[in-house]
């Protein structure tokens, strides 16, 4: 039986912000709550499940929560997440309106995931921001914990706005990013690494190590997350999904649907959350 923990506690009552640093994402996650929240990828990869469609998450990727919004989460590899939670209705002692500020970061970055933290200074700066939360909550008292927290929050959005404004990409994140984006095309692995300046043998170093896995099973992978898309928002005849995803016939798309899912397709247009993905898969 598929085991989803669903989670909907935000800051404690009164709380002006709560954090949670590192946390391990084992299964999948549900997550509605009525504040906002910043949620940065600490470590790891899988996958986030919107209104809309899946996203593939990747180290350094942030989006945001507005109160209210349902959010799901599938670890595809070891993926750990930083958040912040924020409550509008929160005892804030030093800044004025933290409404509109939130309305703002939301109207520059609106539901997409931001990548610009992907590079290793980047995301360690992202990283050492989350921190000055904790530091703040365990070593300071009072009012002077308030401000800190304060200060770090306005530090964390600020970087998130410049980081929207200017995103950048390490070369495998980019190239990960193509191929789930373009994963019902027949692919050409040695003329995409030479896209962005990468080795086909670099490449399948960098996710063989990270990832556990060739590109070519990646890509597979890829395909069965917008194969489980369309059964799900679509009445679209299995055997159509299973052509339009790149698999030459029906049986061959249950088949893998199976191995990766543990239920065919059939039975996923009943399924209420997203499949887990099996290690063998």
């Amino acid at each position: 039986m598929l085991h989803i923990q669903d989670e909907e506690i935000g800051p404690p009552a009164g709380a002006a912000v709560a954090v949670g640093h590192n946390v391990q994402v084992a299964e999948a996650w549900c997550q509605s709550h009525g504040a906002d929240e910043i949620v940065t990828v600490a470590s790891g990869f899988g996958f986030l499940y919107g209104a809309e469609q899946a996203l593939f998450l990747q180290p350094g990727d942030v989006w945001l929560k507005r109160p209210g919004q349902r959010y799901r989460l599938v670890a595809f590899k070891n993926l750990s997440l930083s958040r912040v939670q924020i409550a509008r209705d929160g005892r804030f002692l030093f800044i004025r309106d933290i409404a509109s500020l939130l309305e703002r970061l939301h109207q520059t970055i609106g539901n997409t995931i931001i990548p610009g933290l992907a590079p290793g200074s980047n995301i360690q700066t992202a990283q050492l921001l989350i921190e000055e939360f904790l530091q703040a909550d365990n070593e300071i008292a009072g009012i002077a914990r308030q401000a800190q927290q304060e200060i770090a929050l306005l530090k964390l959005i600020i970087f998130i706005q410049q980081a929207s404004v200017q995103p950048q990409y390490c070369r495998e994140h980019r190239l990960l990013d193509f191929i789930f984006q373009h994963c019902t095309e027949k692919l050409n692995w040695d003329v995409l690494c030479a896209s962005v300046n990468l080795s086909r043998r670099t490449f399948c170093r960098y996710t063989d190590r990270h990832l556990a896995m060739t590109p070519e099973k990646i890509h597979i992978i890829f395909k069965l997350i917008k194969a489980q898309e369309w059964l799900r928002t679509s009445d679209e005849a299995i055997g159509d999904i299973a052509i339009r995803c790149g698999f030459s016939t029906p049986s061959q798309l249950s088949s893998a649907y199976r191995k990766a899912f543990s239920i065919t397709p059939s039975q996923e247009r009943e399924n209420l959350f997203p499949c887990l993905l099996s290690p063998s898969a």
